[in-house]
């Protein structure tokens, strides 16, 4: 398990690419995509070389930062360009924690408490992924706090390593 922790202040975030809704993809918004690679964040499947061996770091600054944004949103005024971005970014963040919590699920015993409930809320939150964002500033607000919180429980089970 790597976690990068980032030191600097970059004006760089993750972002998703495409809207058909391939929010698993990754990239840095301000840099191109070799750049991205050697950051650490995911390409296409497709484009991956013989760098691909090698795992993917989760800057978990830019996670908790991100995450303090969300739920943090309502106490200012609501501007939805502000949410959608906080929303795309949060895809992102969920698309990259997702993948070791699913690696996680696999090794747990399959008739267990723990992996049903681990598992339900790894569905639940795939199926909000989901969903498209709601165009009204209050739903939207309500659908970034409940990924911000999706968010963080990803963060502190891959950080514990998933109990």
């Amino acid at each position: 398990m790597l976690i990068r922790e980032r030191s600097e202040k970059s004006s760089s975030v993750p972002t998703t690419r495409g809207p058909s809704g391939t929010h698993g993809e990754v990239v840095r918004a301000d840099a191109d995509d070799d750049a991205a690679t050697k950051a650490g964040h995911a390409e296409r499947p497709g484009d991956q070389g013989p760098e691909a061996a090698e795992p993917i770091a989760i800057d978990v600054l830019t996670i908790e930062q991100t995450i303090t944004l969300a739920l943090g949103a309502s106490r200012g005024q609501l501007q939805v360009s502000a949410l959608v971005d906080l929303g795309v970014r949060l895809r992102g963040h969920i698309a990259l924690l997702r993948e070791p919590a699913r690696k996680a699920a696999d090794g747990m015993w399959h008739g267990g408490t723990e992996w049903h409930r681990h598992i339900a809320r790894l569905d639940g939150i795939e199926r909000q992924m989901a969903q498209a964002p709601s165009p009204l500033p209050f739903a939207a607000l309500i659908e970034v706090q409940l990924m911000a919180r999706d968010c963080r429980w990803l963060l502190d089970g891959y950080r514990e390593g998933w109990r």
